[in-house]
This record gives C-alpha cells, structure tokens and sequence, in this order.
C-alpha cells in the first residue's frame, strides 16, 4: 500500500482541504511531517485512521477515544443554530497496480451552542481502478460499508493498524522486547505468511495420515503386490492407449488436412467450372446475335432497295415545292384546275368562299385561266393530274419507309452492341479460365470427399472428440 495525498476538511484544527502528497518516487520514497506541539501531528494519523476503518478506531483504549470531538470547535463560531458542517477526509493510494480513492464524511450540527455529531448520517465511498482502467465505485449509501471495510482491511489488516500507523508519541511501545513479538506476528499477516504456515502445518498432517495408510498396507505383502502388479499393467495398458491415442489424433490430422485440400481442389473446380459454363453460354448468345444481324442486315437491305425503287426523294421535294408555290399564288391543284372548275366558278360567280361581281376583274381573271386552259393539250391535264397525285403517294411511302428503316436500323445497332459485349466477356472469361475440368475429374474429387469424411468420422468416434 503506498498512500499517494491526504486532503482533511474540518477534522480538528485542519480546516481546509489542502492536500498533502506524499511522495511516490521509488528512490525518495520517505515523507517526513514535522511540526512543534500541538500543529496536528497526531490528529493527521488519527484521521487517515479513521478514514480507513472509520467508527471501528472509536474507543477510550483506541486510535480516536471519541470521535465527537474530531470537528474543529472553529465551527461553533462559525455556524448558525442548527446548520450543519461536514467533517471529512480522503485518501489516495495505490495497491498491487490498483488506485484507490477513499472517502469518509462525517456530520455534525450546532444545537444550543455545542456541536453535536449525528452518527447516522456518516458516509463513505471507495472507488476503485484497475491497471486495465477498470473502474467500480462502492458507497455505504448503497449497502457497500461492510464490503469497504473487508476490502480495506485485505490490504492493511485492522488488527495490524497500529505497527504501520503509529504516531511519534507511541515509538517508545515498539521499542520494548514485547512488542518486538507482536511487530513480527503484524507483518507476517500483512505479506500473507500466516497463512503460508498455517497450509504448511495442513500438509504436514496429511502426509503423517498417508504414510500411517501406507504402512497399514505394507503388512499384507502379498496384497500389495498383487495390488501393484495391477496397478502395473493398468499402466502399461493405459501407456498403449496413449500411445494408439496419438497415432490416431496424427492420422486424423493428416487425414483432416487432406480433406481440407480436397475441399480447396473441389471449390477450385466448381470456380473453374462456372467460368466454363459462363464461356458457354457466351459462345451461344454470340452465335444466335450473329444470326440475327444477318436477318437484320438483309431486311435493312431490302428496305432500302424498295426505297431506291420509288421516285427520287429530290422528285418528290420538287413536287411539294411547286404545289406550295401555286397555293402561295393563289392557284389551285391540278386535280381541280380543269376547264370544268372554271366554268362552274364563272357561272356562279363564287370560288369556294368568296364571290365576284360580273364584269369585275376576278372574272376577266378567270375567262382568261379559261381561254389559257382551252389551249392545253387534255392529255397534258391528266399527266398532271396523275403527277401530283403521284407525288402525294410517293411522299407517304416515304415517310413510312423511313420510318420503317430507321427503326430495322435501331435493331441492328442494338445487335452490334450485344455482339461486342459478349465478345469481350468471352476474352476475358478465356484470361480468367486456368485448366478445362472434366466431369470425371469432379467426380473424382466427390469420391474423395466421402472417403475422407468417412476416415475423419470414424477416427474422432475412437479419440472420443
């Protein structure tokens, strides 16, 4: 136990928690306090007394004869009628890698001009760290009072208190030839050796017991031997079954290993055979897209033969053109543009949804379309006629056509990309595809498997795994 600060409050004349370190250097590790008469020597052991054991160093023939009187009579002065002051005092300290910090309050409340101690309201707490950083805090709050005390009196036995804090006062007791004894008898129960001799005193009478138990068999000779020559064969048979044990637990080793070889060769093979049916599969897609673009290519061709076949689409532009220039004109279709059409429209005096007065000029317009068209070969007419209807069909079939082209066109392209696609996953399938695994050769591996879980089996059953 190596105490590393005390901190006093209000525990006789010490009236502020000042800490006092102790050193902890392994080299200067003596902390001297000094001080004349009266500074509080003594009361520093008394509190570091009762901070460890608390009520239990209480007594006229103990450490504190009464601990009422351990606050400072500073109080009395300093505190109103029934207020209370807390009288307290902590401990750091360090044993077998753990840090501990203890803490002991007492109570004390100022009635009629005295300072009363209220006994129940004392409290302490221990709390612990382990050299793992581990931590766990015991309150007498909590029920743990008992348990502090236990826990305190492992390190520094209560009964041996006094041998290691003692104040100068009391070194005259330890200089008699008597207490010479009790010092020894202390610090042997503190480092543990009573405890050592008392086991050693134990296993004294045991073997007195045995060897008494031993001669008692020695007087029948002839069991004895019998009995060791039991004991004798039992030991070579037990040798044996060592010995067969171990040649097993080797075999089921190498038998285990074996097994685990096959399992990596199988899992191999599967990887391996995996790639081989992907390559296949592959192959496949690759042969059926290649047909399809064939099909594809020569309905594309088709196509665009049919569109080869069909006026120029610059006819047909040619065409359209003109038709918007004589709308744009105000003329109209051939289709209706006839010498029919335009005496109907004379005779009415109205074209479409517009009329003319006689004599007006959109009739000399129109008498002279008529005397212009009456000078037309009819033939002529129907040829344009036919022309423009003509163009109207050929320019749906267009629009269709390329309609149709561009989507056939779409598909190709689409069955260009899947063929790339596949090809370069087939590469690279090829580059990851290490051996071609035969159906024999897996099945070979299947066979030892089972031949090897059946060894490996039948072993643990006879190790007894």
């Amino acid at each position: 136990m190596m105490i590393k600060e005390v901190r006093l409050q209000n525990f006789k004349g010490y009236r502020n928690p000042n800490p006092i370190k102790f050193s902890c250097d392994k080299e200067k590790n003596v902390t001297l306090i000094y001080g004349v008469m009266g500074a509080g020597k003594t009361s520093f052991f008394e509190a570091i007394n009762w901070a460890l054991y608390g009520k239990k160093v209480e007594g006229k023939k103990n450490t504190i004869p009464d601990l009422t009187n351990i606050a400072g009579k500073y109080l009395l002065d300093e505190l109103e009628e029934n207020e209370q002051a807390e009288v307290k005092v902590e401990i750091d300290f360090e044993h077998m890698g753990y840090d501990y910090y203890l803490s002991r309050s007492a109570f004390f409340q100022k009635r009629k001009n005295k300072l009363n101690y209220l006994r129940e309201n004392d409290r302490v707490k221990l709390y612990t760290v382990s050299d793992t950083s581990q931590s766990r805090t015991y309150d007498s709050t909590k029920g743990d009072e008992e348990t502090i005390f236990k826990m305190i009196s492992n390190i520094l036995p209560f009964s041996s208190r006094e041998y290691f804090l003692f104040d100068g006062e009391k070194l005259d007791k330890f200089s008699s030839i008597d207490s010479s004894s009790e010092i020894k008898n202390a610090i042997r129960q503190v480092l543990g050796l009573t405890d050592l001799e008392n086991a050693k005193q134990n296993l004294k009478k045991i073997e007195k017991e045995l060897s008494k138990e031993f001669n008692n068999l020695e007087g029948n000779n002839d069991q004895v031997r019998l009995t060791t020559t039991s004991i004798n064969r039992i030991d070579d048979e037990v040798k044996n079954l060592e010995d067969r044990i171990v040649e097993d637990e080797e075999l089921l080793i190498k038998v285990k290993k074996d097994f685990d070889t096959n399992e990596e060769k199988i899992d191999s093979f599967k990887e391996e055979r995996g790639k081989i049916e992907k390559r296949k599969r592959l192959e496949k897609d690759i042969e059926e897209t290649k047909t399809k673009l064939k099909t594809q290519r020569k309905k594309l061709r088709s196509l665009l033969t049919s569109a080869y076949s069909c006026y120029s689409i610059n006819t047909i532009i040619k065409g359209i053109n003109l038709l918007d220039k004589w709308q744009k004109e105000g003329k109209f279709p051939a289709e209706y543009y006839n010498l029919d059409f335009i005496d109907k429209i004379l005779r009415e005096r109205k074209c479409f949804f517009w009329s003319f007065e006689k004599d007006s000029e959109h009739e000399r317009y129109f008498l002279s379309e008529k005397n212009r068209l009456m000078n037309w070969n009819r033939s002529t007419q129907e040829h344009l006629t036919q022309l423009f209807g003509d163009l109207k069909e050929y320019k749906e079939k267009s629009e269709n056509l390329y309609k149709e082209i561009k989507k056939e066109h779409d598909v190709f392209v689409s069955l260009q990309g899947d063929l790339e696609e596949n090809t370069y996953n087939l590469q690279q399938i090829n580059r990851d595809i290490k051996s071609n695994i035969t159906d024999d050769e897996m099945k070979k591996c299947e066979e030892t498997r089972y031949r090897l879980t059946k060894e490996k089996n039948e072993l643990e059953t006879k190790i007894g795994i």
